[in-house]
């Protein structure tokens, strides 16, 4: 360690549900599901089914090991005759399930003075933690509930034990970090990474002033990465502002974080990006990432096939060649490069996204297109349909019924896509779909993707269709839209 450089130490806190082998959430009726190894301990939380709390440890690789050792152990202890069991933290309407980080020192309690300096520095890239962790997209605790308050409503102060802000001074001498959405080890290990090496440039030089343009700027990230994830905010810029703060330093010899932080650097990308990519079973899922954190890709490797498995490769070698945070940052300036050329690497929703300007500028200069299955840019027939797919999916706020790509393909509906062309690239970009029956007029599906919202999307795929049912002589559009969908209902209305 860099003389002068505090150890710094760290805990955290899992809190999960439980769910078995057949995809089926389960609250009781498990005698060991509070089983805990040496230095483990359950703490009750009425929110979840089970929490446990960590040893302190003070390396990453330390951490690795003994989470890997913990819900293996954990899991065998849940191991029935006819069922098996795995940990459950994906995020849901009115769930708050997470993790939680405490940074401190391993000798003794951090003082006020350094509480503040350790919270102040780390606000500076909030917004890049919070969108390496989020799910899902937009986040559902980020936006719709108190349990980890925005730091505006403190005055950007680090509370005093208060247990519902982002960063706040908690009651055993530590900082605790409550990034929202956690939904696996191997982010909350990634985000560690950048909270130590901070921490210890806070302990040594102190506070930082947390100015009127820093509190500007905070509101409106912290919003556009709880709505669009990554690609809402400058990664580039976040990984630089770390630079500045503590300089180069090594990256931790562990896959998943070198995995993780190479996909935000180049493609915009977090973990619930690329598990709504290949759609493992989320037992198996869940499974996997808790008992064998330090890998994330190659845990995926089994669920994935064809195109996603070959991209996955792709993306283990690449990743494996960052070392450093200057690698990142060097990355993130490449694709930054790239995205002011109008050169991306990108496929449908799942790699790095086009900017939200770029569509914006697309659509008002009118350079956009709107096509049926067969006639994307660069795309086969199945690959718009798993992209329509994908769109209803992860995009479709749970009002459109999600359907298969082969589905798609047979339905007697015409999907037609907006596309976003890209110059200098083999793909355009799809980011919204409609379906009608043109037969009856009935508009069943409309879905933009939540990053190019509000920017006329919708509202030209209706105008679109009513040409077509006019060439058609058929009758007018019309849509069945549930009450609470007030979007659509202002949108059909007007």
């Amino acid at each position: 360690m860099t003389k002068g450089m505090p150890t710094i130490s760290f805990g955290i806190e899992f809190e999960f549900d439980v769910i078995n082998d057949r995809g089926e959430r389960v609250t009781s009726g498990l005698p060991r599901r509070y089983f805990c190894v040496e230095g483990w301990g359950y703490q009750n939380d009425p929110t979840a089914t089970v929490e446990l709390r960590s040893p302190v440890f003070t390396s990453v690789e330390e951490a690795v090991e003994s989470i890997s050792r913990e819900f293996t152990e954990w899991c065998e202890a849940n191991t029935y005759a006819f069922e098996r069991f795995a940990p459950y933290s994906f995020n849901e309407n009115g769930v708050s399930l997470g993790q939680h980080v405490h940074v401190g020192l391993p000798s003794r309690r951090l003082s006020r003075a350094e509480k503040r300096a350790i919270g102040t520095r780390v606000a500076r890239v909030y917004p890049l933690l919070t969108g390496l962790h989020m799910q899902p997209i937009p986040s559902y605790r980020g936006l719709r509930s108190t349990y980890c308050s925005a730091m505006w409503f403190y005055d950007y102060r680090i509370p005093n034990e208060d247990h519902f802000c982002e960063i706040s001074d908690s009651h055993n001498g530590t900082v605790e970090f409550r990034i929202f959405d956690s939904n696996i080890p191997q982010t909350t290990l990634t985000c560690v990474t950048f909270l130590r090496e901070i921490a210890k440039v806070a302990l040594r030089e102190g506070a930082i002033e947390l100015d009127d343009d820093f509190k500007r700027r905070y509101r409106n990230d912290r919003t556009n990465v709880l709505r669009r994830g990554l690609v809402g905010i400058n990664v580039c810029e976040y990984l630089r502002e770390v630079e500045r703060q503590v300089g180069d330093f090594d990256l931790p010899n562990v896959n998943a974080i070198r995995e993780l932080l190479y996909l935000a650097s180049r493609y915009c990308l977090n973990a619930y990006n690329v598990f709504s990519l290949v759609r493992p079973p989320k037992f198996h899922y869940f499974y996997k990432m808790f008992t064998n954190p330090s890998e994330f890709l190659n845990n995926l490797m089994e669920f994935a096939s064809g195109r996603n498995r070959n991209r996955i490769e792709r993306w283990i070698n690449e990743a494996h060649r960052v070392e450093r945070l200057s690698d990142l940052v060097r990355i993130a300036e490449e694709t930054q490069r790239a995205l002011g050329r109008g050169v991306i690497e990108a496929t449908q929703v799942t790699e790095r996204a086009l900017p939200r300007s770029i569509v914006r500028e697309a659509i008002e200069a009118s350079s956009y297109y709107i096509a049926r299955i067969h006639g994307v840019r660069g795309y086969t027939i199945e690959e718009v349909a798993q992209a329509i797919e994908n769109l209803l999916r992860s995009h479709g706020d749970g009002n459109v019924n999600v359907m298969s790509a082969e589905e798609i393909i047979n339905s007697p509906s015409r999907f037609y896509v907006f596309v976003i062309p890209r110059e200098n690239e083999e793909r355009d970009q799809i980011v919204g779909v409609i379906a009608v029956r043109v037969r009856t007029g009935e508009i069943h599906s409309l879905v933009v993707d939540r990053r190019y919202r509000r920017l006329g999307i919708a509202r030209r795929l209706l105008e679109h269709v009513h040409r077509v049912l006019s060439i058609e002589n058929r009758e007018r559009a019309f849509a069945h839209v549930r009450t609470n969908n007030e979007a659509s209902r202002r949108l059909f209305e007007s």
